[in-house]
């Protein structure tokens, strides 16, 4: 260690006269250690103590972990029985709090019965999970166990292992057999351009929604809108911006299924055709023999239904009644026999006709019950006055010149519609003609 040497001088005035004094003094600088001892030896202490006493806590302690639920997790879900046609499915383990460390670890998979297999753990939220497994069959048992190796937030741990039961069911189906579609081929809607079309299945169903059942134009812009469930096998399905003539198709996908999960067997394709009132349709023949008929028939391109329209039998002698047609499908170009005596495909009026070529009478297609005062819902007429004048039509309906004759043998010939010149409400006899009868 170097030494320091001062000299210290001091001027003293005496007498009148300065006199100066020096003297010296050797100084040696401490040592670095603070803690540095100096013997009277001459010893040197060779402690290098660098302890400043500056000592800094880093422990980083927060105090005890808060669990949010006291006490140890729990599971809170339990035995199960699947209820369902479907071999492969998950099963949702619930616990009471948060958890860690759920997975196929600490959760596992015993067979009891069968060869059902567990796939896959995945976290829902913190304390629920979904278990996925697949292979199984009606009749099998297994058994899940969920070990304390699973802990809450804290590292409290189940308390002991859980074991729940899960067996198969397969799902007792209400109606056997795959589900189908029970509505048809329509008309819609008769008189306005919106409304709801109602689709109907042979049993309870699920999944009857816009991905399931779509919805196309063949001609037309109208659109589908919401599908409502009236009940679990009847659906309204919402239409709009139809026009008459507008031709659609809607059609029920495989997506559909029954409460046991079996699908309609193929995809159905329901034809929706738009007539608004059915205005169209025509008598095209009329026959007053011993069985008599009336045909409807359908000159358009497209499908009338027609209901609701209505017929009204008129005669000179024995009376009148009304009859309201039933809902059926009159495809484009196609007839159908209004008969007394109905054949296989007829609509059977369930009543006599009252016509003879003997008296006269006349009959009425109306859109709707006939209106008896004006006509005004009248479609088309005809009038016959064989024996006696035609009964008198309403105020503002004329047949004319005259009721049609010319009927032979009234089993043998029939009046024919062969031309549309004349239209509600004057209808004309000379659209009509005598001709065979078409059976």
């Amino acid at each position: 260690m170097k030494q320091i040497t001062a000299l210290l001088c001091v001027m003293v005035l005496s007498s009148g006269a300065f006199s100066f004094g020096c003297t010296s003094t050797t100084v040696v600088p401490p040592s670095s250690d603070s803690d540095s001892d100096s013997d009277s030896d001459s010893d040197t202490d060779t402690d290098s103590d660098t302890d400043t006493d500056a000592d800094t806590d880093t422990d980083s302690d927060t105090g005890p972990c808060v669990d949010p639920v006291t006490g140890a997790p729990t599971v809170t879900s339990g035995d199960e029985a699947y209820a369902w046609d479907t071999t492969d499915d998950v099963y949702t383990l619930t616990f009471n709090e948060d958890v860690f460390n759920v997975d196929t670890t600490n959760v596992t998979w015993t067979v009891v019965t069968g060869s059902g297999t567990m796939d896959s753990i995945t976290e829902v939220s913190g304390s629920e999970y979904t278990v996925a497994f697949s292979g199984a069959a009606e009749g099998d048992e297994y058994t899940l166990s969920v070990g304390p190796g699973v802990e809450d937030t804290c590292g409290e741990t189940l308390a002991a292992t859980v074991d729940i039961t899960i067996t198969i069911e397969v799902c007792v189906d209400p109606v056997v057999g795959d589900p189908t579609v029970t509505s048809t081929d329509d008309i819609f809607p008769v008189g306005t351009t919106t409304g709801a079309y109602t689709l109907t299945f042979s049993e309870d169903v699920l999944n009857v929604d816009t991905t399931s059942v779509t919805w196309a134009a063949v001609t037309g812009s109208g659109a589908m809108g919401a599908i409502t469930a009236v009940d679990a096998s009847t659906y309204d399905i919402a239409l709009s911006g139809l026009a008459d003539g507008d031709h659609y198709e809607l059609t029920v996908g495989t997506g559909v299924t029954d409460t046991c999960g079996n699908p309609i067997a193929a995809a159905v394709v329901i034809n929706i055709y738009v007539s608004l009132g059915g205005s169209s349709v025509r008598i095209d023949e009329l026959n007053i023999g011993s069985s008599d008929y009336v045909v409807l028939y359908n000159p358009t391109g497209s499908s009338i239904d027609l209901n609701p329209m209505a017929l009204y039998f008129n005669d000179s002698s024995t009376g009148d009644f009304a009859f309201d047609l039933p809902s059926y499908i009159l495809a484009p170009g196609g007839s159908v026999y209004i008969a007394e005596v109905a054949l296989a495909g007829d609509i059977d009026v369930v009543s006599n006709i009252p016509f003879s070529s003997s008296r006269g009478g006349w009959v009425a297609l109306c859109s709707g019950t006939c209106d008896l005062s004006t006509g005004t819902n009248w479609i088309d007429a005809v009038a016959f006055s064989e024996g006696d004048p035609h009964p008198t039509f309403p105020s503002a309906i004329t047949f004319s010149p005259a009721g049609l004759s010319g009927i032979l043998d009234q089993n043998t010939n029939s009046y024919y519609h062969t031309s549309t010149v004349g239209s509600q409400p004057v209808y004309l006899a000379a659209d009509w003609n005598v001709s065979a009868s078409s059976r």
